[in-house]
C-alpha cells in the first residue's frame, strides 16, 4: 500500500507539473501575442506622430514667416522655419538675439538696458504676467540687408512657452519683412502731404 501512496503521489506530482507547464506556455503565448499587438500599437502610434510632425515642418517650411524660439540664454534654439535663413541670410541657429533683431540696441544704452531687463523679466515671470512684459518689447526692427540699402523691416510677435510649474522658460517669436509695405505706406504719407 505505501508503493501504491507514493506512486499517487508522483502521479499528482507529474500531473501538476504538466498543468503547471501548459499554463506556462498558454501565458508564454498570451505575453507573445500582446507583445507583438503592442508593438503593432506602437508602430500605428509612430506612423501618426511622424506625419503630424512632417505636416507640421511642411508648414513651417511653406510659410513666408520666420519662426524661432529664443533660450533663457538669449540664443535661437532649433527648429527654425526655413525662411528664416532667407529672411537674415544666415544660418540663426545658436545666435544670441542681439545678433540678429536687436543689433542696433547699443550696449551701456537706456534702451539696451531696458530691453535686457525685460527679457530676464520674462524667464523668471509666471504666463499671467507675459502680456504685460511683452508690450515693453520691440514689435517692429529695421535689420542690414546686403540688397536693402534701408535694410529690412520685420514686424515681431511672441509667444511665450511655458514649463509646467507655468513660468516661461522659452520664448517663440515670428518676424515678418514688411519692407514693402513700410516703402508703400511713407510713399502714400508722403503723397497725401503734397496734396495737402
Amino acid at each position: 500500500r505505501a508503493k501504491s501512496k507514493n506512486l499517487d503521489e508522483l502521479d499528482d506530482l507529474v500531473s501538476s507539473l504538466n498543468k503547471m507547464k501548459l499554463n506556462l506556455q498558454e501565458t508564454h503565448e498570451q505575453v507573445v501575442q500582446y507583445s507583438e499587438g503592442l508593438e503593432k500599437l506602437v508602430a500605428v502610434a509612430t506612423k501618426e506622430i511622424n506625419e503630424e510632425k512632417d505636416k507640421i515642418g511642411n508648414l513651417l517650411n511653406n510659410i513666408q514667416v520666420s519662426i524661432f524660439v529664443i533660450g533663457k540664454d538669449f540664443k535661437i534654439l532649433p527648429p527654425v522655419s526655413h525662411f528664416s535663413e532667407s529672411l537674415f541670410n544666415r544660418d540663426i541657429v545658436g545666435a544670441h538675439i542681439s545678433q540678429i533683431l536687436f543689433f542696433n540696441f547699443k550696449k551701456g544704452t537706456k534702451n539696451y538696458q531696458d530691453l535686457v531687463s525685460t527679457f530676464r523679466k520674462i524667464f523668471e515671470t509666471n504666463i499671467n504676467n507675459f502680456t504685460k512684459l511683452t508690450s515693453k518689447l520691440p514689435k517692429k526692427v529695421t535689420i542690414p540687408d546686403q540688397f536693402k540699402k534701408r535694410g529690412k523691416v520685420l514686424k515681431l510677435s511672441y509667444k511665450a512657452i511655458p514649463n509646467q510649474n507655468n513660468i516661461i522658460e522659452k520664448l517663440m517669436c515670428t518676424a515678418q519683412d514688411i519692407t514693402e509695405n513700410e516703402a508703400l505706406l511713407n510713399l502714400t504719407m508722403l503723397d497725401q502731404t503734397k496734396y495737402y
